[in-house]
């Protein structure tokens, strides 16, 4: 949001997280007159109906107790004739190891979304070569092997790299 708000300085940019780290985001936007973050729960956003030209929601509506209420809370806030992008996690109950390898993640997630920003950031940075060693590193092993069908089921199996992982982790 921070870059897009650098990129864009025309346009108004809102940021709303649950989380207390949101304060954090909004300290390192106070020289963005564009961008503002808000702390605030998405089944109940503290901002105006009908009130964006586009809302962009990136991972966040599958977490709720009710998906569809989040996504018609979102949709509301939309301005008739507004845009609307969403990014959603699959499931994989269509590729049962996938889901099985990602279950230990599944459950780091348990204890990650109420660590600090610091410390999760740290615990991603940690973790993140181990998962290129047990995941991404053997999926590339098997690319090579050409067992592509095998390798498409590993979880951070296209990661080119730790960076990446990290972040992902992080999020």
């Amino acid at each position: 949001t921070l870059a897009m708000a650098g990129r864009h300085a025309g346009v108004h940019f809102i940021g709303i997280d649950l989380a207390g780290s949101i304060r954090q985001a909004a300290a390192a936007a106070k020289q963005m007159p564009n961008l503002r973050y808000v702390q605030g729960n998405l089944m109940e956003l503290p901002l105006a109906k009908h009130a964006f030209d586009f809302v962009y929601s990136f991972g966040v509506l599958h977490h709720t107790r009710d998906p569809h209420a989040a996504f018609c809370a979102l949709l509301e806030r939309l301005r008739p004739g507004g845009r609307i992008t969403l990014f959603v996690y699959k499931d994989f109950s269509d590729l049962p190891l996938k889901k099985m390898l990602l279950a230990p993640v599944t459950l780091a997630r348990r204890v990650s979304t109420r660590l600090p920003a610091p410390w999760l950031r740290r615990m991603a940075r940690g973790a993140a070569p181990i998962v290129f060693i047990t995941l991404t590193a053997p999926a590339r092993l098997l690319r090579a092997l050409r067992l592509e069908r095998l390798a498409r089921h590993i979880p951070y199996g296209t990661f080119p790299g730790i960076r990446g992982i990290a972040a992902s982790l992080e999020d």
